[in-house]
């Protein structure tokens, strides 16, 4: 993708769908011999024409009217033999090996983008190609780099993200570009969606490196605009600003921290079918600790751009450090944290400890992100 080219929302969007089918259509292979619960609730699309009235119906919900070659029967029936190979996780491990794999293919960098550098922070489970995909889009030799892989990924994954990285750190060896220095199994609703982040923003903080911002992505998204756009934004405003999501916590989401819950370790949890999962938090009996500092809690969708001196206050303030451990015991702390801890205005130490005054707005982060949970029911939020 050439550096000065602008695709638009809608395009990229066909192709993260494109992408997420993909994937799906191996999941169902190898469970073809399985008739389970699972399988049932994701009916298996076979041939063009079922992935094409998907991938409209969802545009067609947005109010979105795109025409393009991705949508074209023939296209589709020409390319997606080759497209679903490519989608295998033993297709990526294979290719990787040898670094035969999709690589960046941006134009010439503009100036803006060279004086202000980003430090992306990855945190992935599975799906070796749309990691492949995405590494290929945001990838920039002065941007700095850290991918957490939650240690209960299967073993190929694992392997194949290694040489993955390999192949940049070959071709781009000036880079940061690096697997997380500790790799901690990352459960749902559990503080260890936060951790597995903090572990890569250490990594990024130490590195000998000059990025002015943090951004944060799953493995399984899609990046909707340029490097240079995404430097626009940021160096918008004339002062250094927060984009997170902080809105206050709704009444009937207060039993996330006004209750006390630990994880069960014995629960099985995939995060590919949400809807036969148990739970794998469970309330305890005791009393929660009361929020630190008497702070506000605010709530957030996890997708953040973290000013260096933020991701600075975050990790070694005791502040923030007191409410990090007080998260521990929370539920979903993962959405509470960063939109809490952003609101922080000014923090005074006094005779009687800390006093902390919550008076900042962080700015929205521009994120397009969708929860389905289920066939039957809608969308619920955007």
């Amino acid at each position: 993708m050439h550096q000065q080219t602008l695709i638009s929302i809608p395009k990229l969007k066909i192709l993260s769908i494109i992408t997420s089918s993909l994937y799906l259509s191996y999941h169902f292979y190898l469970q073809t011999s399985q008739q389970s619960v699972r399988e049932s609730r994701h009916p298996r699309q076979t041939g063009c024409e079922g992935r094409l009235s998907r991938l409209t119906d969802q545009l067609r919900l947005d109010n979105i009217s795109e025409s393009c070659e991705l949508l074209e029967q023939d296209w589709c029936e020409t390319n997606l033999p080759s497209a679903i190979l490519d989608a295998y996780p033993e297709s990526v491990l294979q290719r990787s090996s040898s670094c035969e794999v999709l690589l960046p293919q941006f134009g010439r960098i503009r100036q803006e983008e060279h004086d202000f550098p980003l430090g992306f922070y990855i945190t992935a489970y599975t799906d070796a190609r749309n990691l492949e995909i995405l590494l290929s889009t945001i990838f920039r030799p002065h941007n700095s780099y850290c991918i957490h892989v939650d240690s209960k990924a299967e073993p190929i994954f694992i392997n194949t993200v290694r040489q993955l990285l390999s192949c940049y750190q070959s071709r781009y060896p000036n880079t940061f570009i690096s697997l997380s220095s500790r790799s901690i199994p990352v459960y749902w609703g559990h503080y260890s969606i936060v951790e597995a982040e903090l572990i890569c923003l250490r990594d990024l903080l130490q590195a000998d490196t000059s990025w002015r911002y943090a951004v944060n992505l799953a493995g399984s998204e899609m990046m909707l605009v340029t490097n240079y756009q995404l430097v626009q934004r940021l160096r918008s405003r004339s002062k250094e600003s927060i984009f997170s999501m902080s809105l206050p916590m709704p009444t009937k989401d207060e039993r996330r921290f006004k209750t006390k819950y630990k994880l069960d370790t014995k629960a099985f949890f995939d995060p590919e079918f949400e809807g036969d999962n148990p739970v794998i938090m469970i309330k305890e009996t005791q009393d929660p600790d009361p929020v630190p500092f008497q702070l506000n809690v605010y709530k957030g969708i996890k997708s953040h751009r973290l000013p260096r001196g933020f991701v600075s206050f975050l990790l070694t303030h005791p502040v923030a450090q007191t409410f990090l451990n007080w998260s521990k015991t929370t539920f979903i702390p993962d959405e509470m944290v960063v939109p809490t801890l952003a609101r922080i205005s000014s923090v005074t130490l006094a005779s009687e400890g800390w006093v902390v005054k919550q008076n900042k707005k962080p700015q929205f982060p521009s994120h397009l992100q969708y929860w389905e949970r289920g066939k039957d029911q809608s969308c619920l939020g955007r």
